[in-house]
């Protein structure tokens, strides 16, 4: 079933059996054979979708300007802007229409129509925007050094990042949930460079050196990427239905700025104290994506050693360090439960220094 075309749930249901025989080594199924009854008549599992959604569509716009101010060095800047409109989400269509107590079913939406359970589907009702100013430097190779550099200053607003996220708070209001992306990153540095040092023969030093201290200190470059960047957003859920609505992704309130300034501790992401559980009854002031992951830093470096051998043919041995300087980089959900026990805990982080060899035999 396509997204835009699912039936599942609704009346009259869909049934869905499938069959697949002939999978192993010994056909199971002759083409004489009737197979199976097909008399199965159970509605398949699913969401149900709104049969008023209209096809999403997205708008991209940019300006660049780039100029090259040497011989072999350009500058570019410019700006990128993106709106995406009617995305497909999943949220609660069934809940009270205002925090208040008392049984939730006789509040429900639909319950005069006999509907007093929770019912979820998707709905193309989701928004998004991107807009970012760039910076590129481009420095082609020259006297054996090449360097390609970037910078970005972005921003990612949007009231669900992903199907796996964001189920209204109150589905009355969708306002509440316009916030930062779960994959926001606001500044976003990376350099990648190559450099061939000047020893050895066809550089600038060394080209009449012997043999044997060309094969010790002659042909060798540095290769390397960095990357810097600042950290994604995670939003701060209650985990429970304190609005006593029905089904919610309530969020409580927040006192203060939570976000800790310099490094973050894996025990202590953020500070917990400036989150308390709101007053029954009522929504939370939280905002969504308001908790700033950590950061990104990366530097992947390799170092070459070249041996010629003779006239076109040549013997490269490389030694390459993924994060080189063993740097960790913790890894933050995109939500925090406010009833974990592992409250603003992470045990999570990016992959530890790797280092690999390899032999290359040019001709």
């Amino acid at each position: 079933m396509q997204e835009f075309q699912d039936l599942r749930k609704f009346w009259p249901y869909l049934p869905q059996q499938e069959l697949s025989p002939n999978r192993g080594l010994i056909p199971d199924l002759a083409i004489t054979d009737p197979g199976p009854p097909f008399t199965n008549t159970a509605a398949i599992g699913g969401w149900p979708q709104n049969p008023n959604n209209r096809s999403p569509y997205s708008q991209q716009w940019n300006l660049f300007l780039q100029r090259q101010v040497a011989a072999n060095l350009s500058l570019e800047i410019g700006y990128v802007g993106a709106s995406n409109k009617k995305q497909v989400g999943y949220h609660a269509w069934n809940n009270a229409l205002r925090p208040e107590p008392g049984p939730v079913g006789p509040r429900r939406l639909l319950a005069s129509s006999g509907f007093t359970r929770n019912i979820e589907g998707g709905s193309n009702v989701f928004n998004s925007e991107y807009n970012a100013l760039q910076f590129k430097a481009n420095r082609r190779l020259s006297g054996g050094f090449l360097l390609l550099a970037s910078y970005t200053y972005s921003n990612c607003m949007t009231d669900q990042s992903s199907l796996a996220e964001g189920q209204y708070m109150d589905f009355l209001n969708r306002r509440l949930d316009w916030g930062r992306a779960s994959f926001d990153i606001r500044h976003a540095f990376k350099a990648g460079y190559a450099y061939d040092l000047p020893f050895g023969r066809q550089r600038r030093f060394g080209t009449a050196w012997p043999r044997w201290l060309e094969a010790w200190a002659g042909g060798w470059s540095l290769e390397g990427l960095v990357q810097l960047q600042t950290g994604t957003s995670s939003t701060m859920v209650t985990g429970e239905d304190r609005a006593n609505v029905g089904s919610t992704h309530e969020r409580p309130n927040v006192l203060f700025n939570p976000n800790l300034q310099g490094r973050k501790n894996p025990d202590r992401m953020f500070a917990t104290e400036a989150f308390v559980l709101q007053p029954r009854y009522t929504w939370g002031n939280a905002g969504v994506g308001i908790v700033q992951d950590d950061g990104r830093y990366v530097w992947d470096l390799a170092v070459a050693k070249t041996f010629a051998l003779r006239e076109g043919h040549t013997l490269e041995f490389r030694t390459e360090l993924f994060n080189f300087p063993n740097h960790v980089n913790f890894v933050s959900p995109r939500e925090w439960n406010l009833s974990s026990k592992t409250f603003a805990q992470t045990r999570s982080a990016t992959a530890e220094r790797q280092i690999q060899f390899a032999l290359r035999y040019r001709f």
